[in-house]
């Protein structure tokens, strides 16, 4: 799909299916922007359209705050297997409806996801906790942060998981992380 394609608010809607009556009464066109990438064996093509959603306010009054809505669609082929997979994320936002600035600030959404949580899912094994009860659950995920970003701190080229690891059987080693 070229980046250039024109789309009106009313098309834009029904693909959010965002249940509301069609005829919006400016119709403005949406925004696009495209951008191909080879990461890690696959070719990845996304195309960012955006689109003005300051009337969602006429309609819904705690929505008055929003004005863009956003669909990013993610066409990967394997570079191997040749096999293409299609996916459609949908986004609302507070920011103007500038699909390069939208899809910046997606990404570093998405960087958080990636350098925080997933970290902490693969070296804490966060995924496997059951604590469920009461405040616990938080008062462990704090911890967690704290113990992540004190490891983080020492300069050593080891994984988190392997300072995590030798944290627990040095008590010389679990000193100096503490001391951080």
């Amino acid at each position: 799909m070229p980046a250039s394609r024109s789309w009106t608010g009313k098309v834009f809607c029904n693909l959010v299916q965002m249940n509301v009556p069609m005829g919006d009464p400016e119709e403005k066109p949406c925004l696009g922007h495209a951008r191909v990438g080879k990461p890690q064996g696959r070719i990845e093509e996304r195309t960012i359209l955006s689109g003005d959603a300051r009337w969602l306010a006429e309609r819904h009054a705690a929505w008055a705050k929003f004005t863009s809505i956003v669909a990013i669609t993610s066409k990967r082929t394997n570079k191997k297997s040749g096999a293409v997979s299609c996916e459609t994320r949908y986004y609302i936002s507070s920011l103007l409806p500038d699909p390069q600035a939208l899809a910046a600030a997606i990404r570093a959404h998405w960087s958080i996801e990636n350098n925080l949580h997933w970290t902490l899912y693969v070296a804490f094994n966060e995924d496997q906790c059951r604590i469920r009860k009461d405040h616990a659950p938080q008062n462990l995920a704090n911890i967690r942060r704290f113990a992540l970003n004190m490891l983080k701190k020492d300069t050593s080229k080891m994984s988190i998981k392997r300072k995590r690891f030798k944290a627990m059987i040095k008590p010389k080693y679990r000193s100096q992380i503490l001391a951080c």
